[in-house]
């Protein structure tokens, strides 16, 4: 839904931006496979987040994009409708 001003923003995004909500775990590990073809979807080009000796340093390892998340913990465990 878009404003008049075009602006998609509504007042009930607006109201829910800086809130926080309970953590939600995903029933599946991430794959390296994954969580490549997301960096590449997203055009991601910092190597914290496909090379694993840019990440160590930093780190300790591989990170995800902060949009990952939102991507894959929208799965269901097998077995739910």
């Amino acid at each position: 839904m878009s404003t008049a001003s075009g602006n998609r923003i509504t007042s009930e995004l607006r109201a829910a931006m800086g809130r926080e909500s309970a953590p939600v775990t995903s029933p599946d590990e991430i794959s390296r496979s994954e969580l490549r073809r997301h960096i590449q979807a997203i055009i991601e080009d910092d190597p914290i987040f496909w090379d694993e000796a840019a990440a160590k340093s930093r780190y300790g390892g591989l990170v995800c994009p902060g949009s990952f998340p939102i991507t894959f913990t929208g799965r269901r465990p097998n077995g739910t409708p």
